[in-house]
């Protein structure tokens, strides 16, 4: 009977915590083709992407992979079933015939095994 009551107890002690959510990321693209530009232009794109978790989205941090794209990202938390972009920018000097592909490394709060779970987006295109 005393094991009956313990169990009965933890069992009601579980039910009343509070459930929490998880955020989740979804991009509506992860990949921006800028098709094919002339050495010197400079291309602006955004990435929107969406909360579809439970709980608020924070977008951590930004990292292009090379310092001829720059990125901004919104600071403030993302709620659930809402949307945000990052913006991003591409300078072409110096890629005169070449085919571009850029990532960017974006770290969110969402729980991935106990780290911060991180989404990488492309960019790509051709200079001329």
């Amino acid at each position: 009977m005393m094991l009956s009551v313990i169990v009965w107890n933890l069992n009601a002690q579980n039910n009343t915590k509070p459930k929490t959510g998880k955020p989740d990321i979804f991009f509506e693209s992860p990949s921006f083709d800028f098709g094919t530009i002339t050495e010197g232009t400079n291309v602006d794109m955004t990435f929107k992407f969406f909360n579809s978790g439970s709980a608020p989205l924070l977008i951590k941090n930004v990292k292009p992979a090379c310092g001829c794209t720059g990125a901004e990202f919104p600071k403030e938390p993302i709620m659930p079933g809402k949307s945000g972009v990052i913006k991003a920018s591409f300078s072409s000097a110096g890629f005169k015939g070449q085919n571009v592909h850029k990532s960017i490394t974006v770290t969110t709060n969402i729980d991935d095994n106990g780290s911060d779970k991180v989404v990488v987006i492309y960019l790509k295109g051709f200079v001329k």
